[in-house]
């Protein structure tokens, strides 16, 4: 059974206890419209890498996987969401604190995941037009589960 645990129980370790706190239903609103203007943010980070993507000249013959690269940007606020709604029940806080620590998660993780998605694209703004250049080396931060290895030819 403990075998079985193991997983989660390093999963738990990794995040620090938070302590609990009460919070109003207004403190909870305000933490989850931080979170909504980050992603309003990232959508348009997003929408910024993706039309430069579009713009990329073809890969060994091949079109550059744009829609893969669509797929693993919203696959990745999906992630979020999920991870962040678990740090909130993590907290043992209950009522309005458990959905402030997760939307502040989410506000969190929005503004770090900006600043990869536009180094992602100040890198492929560089990358294009450079003969030899390597735009697919601009993307590899945005894969989060990415093992050693993976990338190489």
């Amino acid at each position: 059974m403990i075998g079985r645990l193991a997983p989660l129980l390093a999963a738990l370790a990794l995040f620090p206890v938070l302590p609990v706190r009460a919070q109003s239903i207004d403190e909870l609103r305000r933490d989850q419209m931080e979170a909504v203007k980050a992603a309003k943010q990232l959508d348009r980070a997003d929408a910024v890498l993706l039309r430069q993507v579009a713009q990329l000249p073809p890969s060994h013959g091949n079109a550059f996987p744009a829609e893969s690269v669509a797929a693993l940007l919203a696959g990745w606020r999906g992630y979020i969401q999920r991870e962040c709604g678990l740090v909130g029940v993590m907290t043992g806080a209950n009522g309005p604190s458990s959905g402030s620590f997760a939307a502040i998660c989410e506000a969190r993780r929005y503004a770090e995941r900006i600043r990869l998605v536009q180094a992602a694209g100040a890198c492929l703004s560089r990358e294009i037009g450079r003969e030899g250049g390597n735009p697919s080396a601009c993307l590899e931060p945005l894969v989060v589960l990415k093992a050693e290895g993976d990338f190489d030819a």
